[in-house]
């Protein structure tokens, strides 16, 4: 059955909101580190839902990892942990080990197919109690599902992603949207 255009309009009750809110937009830039503005998190929303599209880096292959931050400042502490596993185009599969210095949530190379693409979200990041994350994502001919904490009871209003290295980014989106509670 096909449906006309004002059928559709009626078939959606009004006052219905949607469940993410954008918060920022934008281009992960050229720079070896991306960060998001300062106060991307704050009250208004306890998880938050990332989608990264297209990120590329300048050499080689490169893997992400993100780190928490507050007020301009990364924390650098080894206090992250992470697990996981990725899958290769030929089917192989690997662990992923921990990296205790960032929460490693994918890889990236310099081709729009081995650039890095998928979702990350950050659970409870803005309170004074440990964040966790999960992610799923595919980039350097890698499919990549991990998940882990940050070990620090800290309020948190941004991260920023950086290559385990010194490569720079030289392409790449992102989307950070707010998920409304219930």
């Amino acid at each position: 059955m096909a449906y006309t255009s004002s059928q559709v309009v009626q078939a959606v009750p009004t006052g219905i909101q949607s469940a993410l809110v954008l918060i920022s937009a934008g281009s992960v830039g050229t720079s070896t580190t991306f960060s998001l503005p300062t106060a991307s998190f704050s009250a208004t929303y306890l998880n938050y839902k990332l989608v990264f599209d297209n990120v590329r880096v300048a050499t080689g292959a490169q893997n992400m990892l993100m780190r928490m931050r507050v007020s301009g400042t990364d924390n650098t502490a080894s206090s992250y942990t992470a697990t996981g596993f990725t899958v290769d185009s030929s089917g192989t599969y690997a662990a992923l080990g921990n990296n205790a210095d960032g929460w490693r949530w994918g890889g990236a190379g310099t081709t729009e197919q081995t650039s890095l693409s998928g979702i990350v979200y950050l659970y409870s990041p803005n309170l004074a109690q440990h964040t966790m994350f999960t992610s799923h994502t595919y980039g350097g001919s890698l499919g990549t599902v991990s998940s882990g904490f940050h070990q620090v009871s800290t309020a948190y209003d941004s991260f920023t992603i950086y290559g385990h290295g010194s490569n720079a980014f030289t392409a790449g989106t992102y989307r950070l949207y707010g998920m409304v509670d219930a």
